[in-house]
């Protein structure tokens, strides 16, 4: 089973080109049992829908194999994923909580505050 979602990187970026800072999404696509992280891409939040749809055939390509069920947890990853997934009879499922995803979350946020981010 693979979780595909998204959260808000805790930090600001401003590029040369940015008038002002703004704050990237992390996408990531996380196996459910085990906690691997089988792809991630840090996009601007305008570029969710493009990152999520990338990140899906991104990993599903590197696995070789097509996961029997995907679970999300929000209403626009559910979009984007229903559209490719259904196509590749691959079952979609929406929860409240992704496990895997939340675990990666709580350690980016453990390492972003040691650093002192």
């Amino acid at each position: 089973m693979l979780e595909v979602g998204y959260f808000y990187v805790p930090g600001a970026i401003k590029e040369p080109q940015d008038e002002r800072p703004w704050f990237p999404m992390l996408v990531l696509a996380v196996d459910h049992r085990t906690g691997f992280i089988f792809g991630q891409e840090m996009v601007r939040p305008e570029e969710l829908h493009e990152g999520l749809l990338d990140l899906l055939l991104d990993t599903l390509e590197e696995l070789g194999q097509l996961p029997k069920e995907i679970l999300v947890d929000s209403d626009d990853a559910e979009a984007v994923v229903l559209a490719a997934a259904r196509r590749m009879k691959i079952k979609v499922r929406q929860v409240d909580y992704l496990e895997a995803m939340e675990d990666v979350r709580d350690s980016l946020n453990s390492y972003m505050d040691g650093m002192g981010i």
